[in-house]
């Protein structure tokens, strides 16, 4: 079975979560605990989101159409 795109994984956990998140929120229960190297792996896929238009926001992230669209391409 392939690896799913870690990209496609977090918008999916984005919606999941109710398309209103903090970043880390929507990858670990606890946001507040998790480590430097899980905190810069939430804001690179965050980053990735925001340059491609998948995501809107911040503090509290949003899938946007693009996004969607990049899960429908993906058969997701």
């Amino acid at each position: 079975m392939p690896m799913l795109d870690p990209l496609a994984t977090f918008l999916m956990r984005v919606l999941a979560a109710g398309n209103d998140v903090e970043p880390a929120g929507a990858l670990f229960k606890n946001p507040d605990a998790i480590s430097d190297d899980q905190r810069a792996m939430v804001d690179e896929l965050a980053r990735r989101g925001r340059e491609n238009g998948y995501i809107t926001g911040d503090d509290r992230v949003s899938v946007t159409a693009d996004g969607q669209q990049f899960l429908e391409d993906a058969g997701l």
